[in-house]
């Protein structure tokens, strides 16, 4: 339901790192899908995420810190939970920004969503 901007028109990224300052020491972070034009990172939580509640939170915080808004779904409600999409649309702006596009280095045309990240 996140491939192809099948979400509102807005596109997600699959396994987006993140390196976050901390107390003068940089954090690595994975997130599962995350919308750069709609700052909305969001993990999907299987077995292998019990007992790891104050580490996704800390982490949360990090994003948090940055104005990245964060959702957290269960593995089986991806499967169970039809109103799921619009859960996700609820956290994103009404509209995805036009895509703008510059010249970069080489000549290369890049989008300016995907920048500064």
């Amino acid at each position: 339901m996140l491939r192809n901007r099948k979400c509102g028109g807005f596109k997600f990224v699959r396994q987006y790192p993140f390196t976050l300052q901390d107390m003068d020491r940089s954090r690595f972070v994975v997130v599962d899908f995350y919308c750069h034009a709609g700052k909305l990172a969001i993990e999907l939580d299987g077995a292998a995420h019990g007992g790891r509640e104050k580490i996704d939170k800390y982490r949360e915080n990090l994003l948090a810190y940055k104005g990245i808004r964060f959702l957290r779904f269960k593995n089986d409600e991806v499967f169970t939970n039809l109103t799921l999409t619009q859960t996700i649309l609820n956290h994103l702006p009404p509209t995805p920004p036009l895509l703008s596009f510059k010249r970069g280095v080489g000549g290369e045309f890049k989008g300016a969503c995907h920048e500064g990240i």
